[in-house]
C-alpha cells in the first residue's frame, strides 16, 4: 500500500541519517583525539623546558609542533632562555673581569707599598713631606725621596696613560733606577741633575722602548750649598715656592718643560737652578689636584688648593702640623664631594 511504502522509506532515511551521525561522530572524536595528543605533547614539551629552567639548566630551544598559542608561548620561552643567557654570561664575565681587577689592586698596593718612601722625613735642615691617593686602582702617580751624602734627591711623576699593575711596576723600574743613582757613586756636589735626568731617561727607555712615558720633576739639592737644580719632563708639574714669613707671596719656578721621560733615549731635557732661602717652602703637586672638587661641585682649580695650602701654613707655624693640615683638608673635601682621585704631591720645608 501506498502508506507501507512511505513508512518503510522514511525508516530508511532514519536509518542512514543515524549511520552518517554516527560516522561524523566517530570521526570528530577521532580529530579530537588527535588534537589532543598534538596538545598534549606540546604542553608536555613546554612544562619539561619550563622545569628544567627551573633548575637552572638550559633546556636547549624548545620547538612547537602547532602553530596556535602553544606555539607562541615556546617562542616566548625560547627568547627568555636566550635573554637569561646572555645575562648569565655578562654576570660571569662581570665576576671575571672584577676578579682580575682584585688581584690587579692587590698587585698594585704591594708594589706601591714596596716603590713608595716613607710619607714624611727630616733630613737634617731639610724636612720634606708627600701624600699619594692612587683612586681604586693604582693610577701611575709617585713621589721619590733620599739623602745621598749631602745632597737631597727627590722626585715626583706620573706614569702616562697607563694604570693598574702596568704603572705600578713602571713606578718601581724608576725606583730602582733612582736606587742606583744614589748606590752607584753617580751623584756628588759636583753632579747635575741634568746628568742625572739624561742617566734616568736613558735607563727607562731601554727597558720600555717608548712604550711607556712618564712625566718628571727631578730635583737636587746641595744642602751645604743652599743650590737647588732641577729638570722637568713632559708638562704635568708646575712647582710653586714660597716663604713661610711670607706665605701668601707664591711664586712658580722658573721651568722649561722637556718631553716625556722614556719616549726617545737621547732627549734634550734643560735644567735649572735656584738658591733656597731659609724657611722657603717648595710645592709640587700633579695637576689633577686642582681637580677636587668644591661646595658647588665645580673643581677648586690652583686658587682654591693654594688658598687652602696657604691656610694651612698661616694657622699651624710647624712644617708637618700644616702638612696634616692641608692633607687632611684635602681628603675630607674629597669625602664631601664623593670623589675618587689620583694625584700626589710633595712639600719641601728647607728650615735654618
Amino acid at each position: 500500500t501506498p502508506e507501507s511504502r512511505a513508512f518503510s522509506a522514511m525508516r530508511e532515511l532514519y536509518r542512514k541519517a543515524l549511520l552518517f551521525g554516527l560516522c561524523l561522530l566517530s570521526v570528530a572524536i577521532l580529530i579530537a583525539f588527535l588534537f589532543g595528543q598534538r596538545l598534549k605533547h606540546a604542553l608536555d614539551n613546554l612544562v619539561k623546558a619550563v622545569t628544567t629552567m627551573k633548575e637552572g639548566k638550559d633546556p636547549g630551544e624548545i620547538e612547537s609542533v602547532s602553530n596556535d598559542e602553544t606555539a607562541l608561548f615556546a617562542m616566548e620561552l625560547n627568547q627568555l632562555r636566550l635573554n637569561l643567557g646572555e645575562q648569565i654570561n655578562s654576570k660571569v664575565q662581570t665576576a671575571v673581569v672584577k676578579a682580575r681587577s682584585d688581584k690587579e689592586k692587590d698587585l698594585a698596593r704591594a708594589i706601591l707599598d714596596f716603590a713608595s718612601p716613607l710619607e714624611s722625613a727630616n733630613y737634617g735642615p731639610v724636612e720634606i713631606a708627600g701624600a699619594l691617593r692612587p683612586s681604586i686602582v693604582y693610577g701611575g702617580s709617585f713621589w721619590y725621596h733620599v739623602l745621598h751624602n749631602d745632597n737631597l734627591i727627590f722626585a715626583i711623576g706620573k706614569i702616562s696613560e697607563q694604570n693598574g699593575h702596568l704603572a705600578a711596576i713602571a713606578t718601581t723600574s724608576l725606583k730602582s733606577i733612582f736606587l742606583s743613582l744614589s748606590t752607584s757613586g753617580k751623584v756628588n756636589n759636583q753632579t747635575t741633575a741634568l746628568e742625572c735626568i739624561n742617566y734616568i731617561n736613558r735607563t727607562f727607555y731601554q727597558i720600555y722602548k717608548g712604550k711607556i712615558v712618564c712625566s718628571l720633576f727631578f730635583g737636587i739639592y746641595s744642602i751645604s750649598q743652599h743650590q737647588l737644580t732641577y729638570v722637568t719632563a713632559g708638562p704635568d708639574f708646575a712647582p710653586l715656592y714660597f716663604n713661610l714669613a711670607t706665605p701668601q707671596e707664591l711664586a712658580a719656578l722658573n721651568l722649561t718643560s722637556g718631553p716625556s721621560l722614556g719616549k726617545t733615549e737621547t732627549s734634550t731635557f734643560q735644567a735649572k737652578s735656584m738658591t733656597i732661602k731659609e724657611q722657603d717652602i717648595l710645592f709640587i703637586q700633579s695637576p689633577t689636584l686642582y681637580e677636587l672638587r668644591n661646595d658647588q661641585a665645580k673643581p677648586m682649580g690652583q686658587k682654591g688648593i693654594l688658598s687652602m695650602l696657604v691656610m694651612a701654613f698661616k694657622k699651624f707655624p710647624r712644617f708637618l702640623d700644616a702638612y696634616i693640615a692641608f692633607k687632611n683638608a684635602i681628603t675630607g673635601q674629597q669625602a664631601k664631594s664623593q670623589q675618587v682621585m689620583d694625584y700626589a704631591f710633595l712639600l719641601i720645608n728647607f728650615k735654618k
